[in-house]
């Protein structure tokens, strides 16, 4: 083709420059001024396009694409990556200036981050500092075209792929020495990919045409995109959300998302339509295109990964492909999958979550203990067919239909259909128990929508309900501006390490940057500002290093400003989960955090510490969730119901509301109040007091009871907490009982300590029957004091309800000795000898009856064979004689009248059969000795 059938040769690169600056010189606020800037554009090149197609003829390429790539850098996903960062265009520049590294103008490009964002003191961004930079020293005009510009581009991809990197320098090099100053700002934005003109993705598609948005969403592609606005094929097919075209076959979909929805509105949705229940799958969202031998594999974000599952069976290096081909049925032809890739453990049988940094797409086929595992959730194209219109409950049956499951390779997602409040809550706190995300639930009758976030689709997790995860407490110690450096955005928060009593270190635990309205923000730019210390930058190096106060340490990000603690701000943080981290001072960090409150009522040191803080941590894993009860039915209630006591709430000022929120959700300690104080037995001890039971009192006078005896009340145990009280077993009080870090004693034992209005001389000893849990110290030191029944060894007892009650522990029963009493003795003849292990003499069996899926099975299975690792017996025949333990998954497929029978059938030629959850076994690993079977028993 010549060069005049061609229209992007025809178009200087100068005008799209032009176009740009107005759009940005309009600015953040003129969202109608910079309308108008793009529509006259559109409108101009469109009569353009029509004369030049009158004089070239209709073969001639007339697109407008070569333009809208450059205009929409980051949505186009046609050319390859350049590999450019910012250091790099600093570098190229500085050899096209022939300036010294160490000077002044040098130093100017540095502190930018990779969007070419100004950081340390730097306003504005790369392309702006370069605009400066070449002022005099560029071209007046420039006779480069659109479509140079895009050979240009084109060609440092393809240089890219290559693995040529002095080629791409070579091709910048040409580029700017023929541009102008405007030119060149512009070039480095596009190459960036961060045009900065505050118009979104979508707003721009639709001045360009109104469904060219719609069209995106189910093409993906700008070019395919202006060809069906240019052609006007598809264009009638798409209308309202809900209603759009058919999806095409290896043509990436913008997937459907899910909207946060309010849990008190869900009681009324379920009894206005039909839902679904997903678990909520922590991966990385990905559609699988498949037509005869082909797989095309793509991300959320449309971005292309079949060179790395496989693009066909016999793909070198896939990880995928080769198996998922021979897992579907004979009748697919061709598919579009939609689900979760995810990091499958080999070893473990258990998915990675996605905070544990393991990048699917980054495991190779050889690796020994990883693979990718994709779980399907729905699909949107079959056999030439598009589904999105089909109702989803119709989909997700014909989703069954087209996969074999295989564990750890291909999985279709669990659902169940919820029939009411009272199922969902049950289903909720499965998924909690589980430690899971959350939960999606799904309309009945919903159409795939791409790109809608209202649509049908609704995700519940533990953070969005009022009470459910702990809350911090947290310090402002730094924070990060905004891309102008107009204000602070994002603040960064701390803990306190309080070990120096006198001088405290605040420890940096996370970013945060959402939670507040515009007007709280301006509240707190307002009363920081004077108080921003700028952050100290110097080179050691090729490296810059940033100088922390004495009194902050915030690990691997640094802020652009920092405040000293005492001129701070306490912001009251929420947060899905605690997950590993290197980025803070800390060694966890929150996931998702939000801003729920300012704390204006506390002081720089009353906040989370550091103890507080590692606690949620201590069970040693890479994720530690941070739900602290169950869901209850009243947490489906419209603002009438307070969970905690069950009494209707009274309505409340917003002004009320925010105490009430200060108060309740604070993570440290009660609210004291002034009590008559009686003596001071309990001086210098903290209780907290987790539950009560019926018939006795509330937690409120438990409270009151423990201040009058000079006692402290906290809100969350901690390493200073001397005793734990309960009395109902909550799911807040079963996660401590299982941590096993806290004394904790009954309410009965309170109220015989410190109950009554007489002064005590003394605090009532601990005996064994009065602890749901103990510590290891405290278990030793009342095994030199009392015996196996919980009797004093060296203390007579002192009325006859002490010696009723110790008699109830006393059984006839002169059979087997109990396995922990088995082991001790084993310990005590054997020592160290004869590679003595956990389980030695136990025989167990697996109840299977629940079991429903090939990863739940897997997974217990696995369990069992550390079981006999450790030297029990696993027998595979039920009733088999010689039963000891008989092991149970709890889930919600449990029928626990089913296991009696079960167990009933083979019990009696047994003489003890103990039924224990699983999780005893895992248990038992970690403590390295067998734990309480008492706090596992499921019978």
């Amino acid at each position: 083709m010549s060069e005049q059938q061609c229209i992007s040769k025809h178009v200087k690169f100068s005008e799209i420059s032009a176009i740009l600056e107005k759009l940005k010189g309009a600015g953040p606020t003129s969202s109608s001024k910079k309308d108008d800037i793009l529509r006259r554009y559109f409108d101009s090149f469109e009569q353009f396009r029509r004369e030049y197609r009158q004089k070239y003829g209709d073969n001639a390429k007339t697109s407008i694409f070569p333009i809208l790539r450059l205009l929409l850098p980051a949505a186009d996903r046609e050319r390859d990556s350049y590999g450019i960062r910012v250091k790099t265009l600093r570098d190229l520049y500085i050899k096209i200036l022939g300036i010294s590294e160490s000077s002044i103008e040098a130093r100017k490009l540095s502190g930018f981050d990779e969007s070419g964002t100004g950081s340390n003191g730097n306003s504005g961004d790369f392309a702006d500092r370069i605009f400066t930079l070449m002022r005099g020293r560029c071209p007046k005009e420039c006779d480069m075209t659109v479509w140079d510009v895009n050979e240009r581009l084109d060609a440092m991809g393809q240089h890219y792929q290559n693995g040529r990197r002095t080629k791409i320098q070579d091709e910048l090099i040409r580029m700017v020495q023929g541009m102008t100053q405007l030119d060149q700002k512009w070039l480095i934005r596009i190459i960036l990919k961060n045009l900065r003109l505050g118009m979104s993705q979508t707003k721009l598609l639709g001045l360009y045409h109104p469904k060219a948005g719609a069209l995106f969403d189910r093409l993906s592609h700008l070019s395919k995109v202006c060809d069906a606005v240019e052609s006007g094929e598809g264009l009638e097919e798409i209308g309202e959300p809900g209603s759009g075209m058919a999806v095409r076959l290896f043509n990436p979909v913008k997937p459907m998302l899910c909207q946060r929805v309010d849990l008190k509105l869900v009681d009324g949705m379920l009894k206005k339509d039909e839902y679904w229940l997903e678990t909520k799958m922590d991966g990385e969202r990905f559609q699988i295109h498949k037509e005869g031998q082909v797989f095309k594999y793509f991300s959320r974000n449309s971005y292309e990964y079949s060179h790395v599952f496989g693009e066909n069976p016999n793909h070198p290096g896939s990880t995928l492909t080769p198996y998922l081909s021979n897992l579907l049925t004979a009748s697919v032809q061709s598919m579009i999958l939609d689900g979760e890739m995810m990091v499958f453990d080999k070893r473990e049988l258990i998915y990675r979550d996605k905070s544990e940094n393991t990048d699917v797409k980054a495991i190779k086929a050889d690796n020994p203990e990883l693979r990718p595992c994709f779980c399907a959730y729905d699909v949107l194209f079959l056999n030439g067919k598009s589904l999105i219109m089909v109702p989803y409950a119709e989909r997700i049956r014909l989703l069954k239909t087209l996969i074999k499951e295989k564990v750890g390779f291909v999985t279709i997602c669990h659902r169940v259909k919820v029939k009411n409040g009272e199922h969902l809550v049950e289903l909720l706190n499965h998924a909690i128990d589980a430690h899971q995300e959350g939960v999606v639930i799904k309309k009945e009758n919903s159409a795939y929508s791409p790109n809608e976030r209202n649509a049908g689709w609704y995700k519940i997790k533990p953070d969005y309900i009022d009470n459910m995860v702990s809350d911090f407490d947290l310090l402002i110690i730094g924070g990060f501006y905004n891309s102008k450096r107009q204000y602070i955005n994002t603040f960064l928060v701390g803990v306190m390490d309080d070990r120096d009593k006198e001088n405290p270190i605040f420890l940096a635990a996370t970013k945060v940057g959402i939670g507040l309205s515009i007007d709280q923000w301006k509240q707190l730019n307002s009363s920081l500002r004077p108080h921003w210390q700028d952050v100290t930058a110097r080179k050691q190096g090729r490296t810059t290093v940033t100088e922390e106060p004495p009194e902050l340490r915030w690990g691997q990000t640094p802020p652009d400003v920092w405040v000293y603690p005492k001129h701070s701000i306490v912001l009251q943080l929420k947060g899905s989960e605690l997950v590993q981290s290197t980025s803070f001072a800390t060694a966890y960090t929150i996931r998702f955090p939000r801003i729920t409150a300012i704390r204006s009522d506390k002081g720089f040191c009353d906040v989370t510490s550091k103890d507080e803080y590692d606690q949620l941590c201590s069970a040693n894993t890479k994720v530690a969730k941070l739900a602290k009860r169950h869901v209850t039915v009243d947490d489906l209630t419209p603002g009438n119901v307070d969970s905690s006591n069950g009494r209707k709430r009274k309505k409340s000022s917003p002004l009320q509301r925010n105490r009430s929120t200060r108060l309740n959700l604070n993570l440290n300690h009660v609210e004291e109040t002034a009590e008559d104080l009686i003596d001071n037995v309990c001086s210098g001890l903290d209780f907290c007091v987790l539950s009560t039971s019926r018939g006795q009192p509330p937690i409120a006078e438990l409270e009151k009871m423990i201040r009058r005896h000079g006692g402290r009340v906290v809100k969350n145990p901690g390493p200073k907490t001397y005793l734990t009280i309960a009395g109902d077993r909550t799911f807040l009080v079963d996660r401590i009982i299982d941590s096993q870090v806290y004394n904790v004693a009954t309410v009965d034992w309170l109220l015989r300590a410190l109950g009554g209005s007489e002064k005590k001389d003394q605090l009532l000893p601990l005996r064994p029957n009065d602890m749901l849990a103990a510590t290891g110290s405290l278990r030793e030191e009342m095994s030199n004091h009392f015996d196996r029944f919980g009797d004093s060894l060296t203390a007579k007892i002192s009325n006859a309800e002490e010696m009723r009650a110790l008699l109830k522990q006393v059984t006839l029963d002169d059979g087997p000795l109990s396995t922990q009493e088995l082991q001790e003795g084993r310990r005590k003849i054997l020592g160290k000898r004869s590679g003595f292990r956990i389980f030695q003499g136990l025989v167990g069996q697996l109840y299977q009856e629940n079991l429903k899926t090939d990863i739940d099975l897997y997974r217990a299975k696995f369990r069992m064979l550390k079981f006999i690792r450790e030297g029990g017996q696993w027998l595979a025949e039920s009733g088999s004689k010689g039963t000891t333990h008989v092991f149970v998954t709890k889930n919600e497929s449990l029928d626990e009248e089913h296991l009696q029978r079960w167990v009933d059938g083979f019990a009696k030629q047994n003489r003890k059969v103990d039924v224990l959850n699983i999780d005893w076994i895992d248990c038992s690993l970690r403590e390295k000795r067998t734990c309480d079977e008492q706090l596992y028993r499921v019978l």
